[in-house]
């Protein structure tokens, strides 16, 4: 047997080993959300069910769309502008944040929004969405994350001083976890 042939029965059996994917599979509530012409759809995870949910601007480009973990509200990037809306069905329109051009994070419970301020640029904003409230905070919009939920959650975040780590509604209460940054690609995870 060649070298080839072995490789090409590997793959054969491989293929043959896989597990298919069947129709009655559950995907625990799970839903799928993308954009199509001037619509925002929503559909099952099998494709099944497509629904409208809001509708955007003619030729406008969605940069981004991202969800909470429990999948109650979207954050969208449409032509380099933020905004939002609740997937509870009670919007049919997405609502513009006061978020400049650039990274935008919204936090694992849905309740705000983590981006670029539109008056310091090198600075950031936490929008509340329930209130609408904004919170201006001192901390490069790169990279930065909110972690945790409720009163547990923290900004994090990197500059030339570090890595570091605050309550978002007092941000000179920093704590460094690490004393520099990485070279690049800058990336906490909750």
């Amino acid at each position: 047997m060649t070298m080839r042939s072995a490789i090409a029965a590997a793959v054969v059996l491989a293929l043959a080993t896989v597990t298919p994917a069947f129709a009655d599979q559950d995907y625990g509530g799970a839903t799928v959300i993308f954009a199509r012409g001037e619509s925002l759809m929503r559909t099952d995870p099998r494709g099944r069910g497509e629904a409208e949910i809001a509708r955007i601007p003619a030729k406008i480009t969605v940069r981004a769309l991202r969800t909470d973990a429990r999948g109650r509200v979207l954050l969208a990037d449409v032509g380099g502008k933020w905004s939002w809306m609740k997937l509870d069905g009670t919007q049919t329109t997405l609502s513009e944040l006061p978020c400049a051009d650039g990274p935008a994070q919204l936090a694992v419970d849905g309740a705000c929004v983590l981006c670029r301020s539109t008056t310091s640029p090198n600075g950031s904003v936490i929008v509340n969405l329930h209130t609408g409230k904004t919170t201006p905070v001192e901390i490069p919009s790169p990279g930065a994350r909110l972690v945790g939920e409720g009163a547990q959650r923290r900004m994090v975040w990197a500059d030339a001083g570090g890595v570091w780590s605050a309550p978002p509604l007092d941000p000179r209460n920093k704590q460094r976890l690490a004393p520099e940054a990485p070279l690049r690609s800058f990336l906490p995870s909750p």
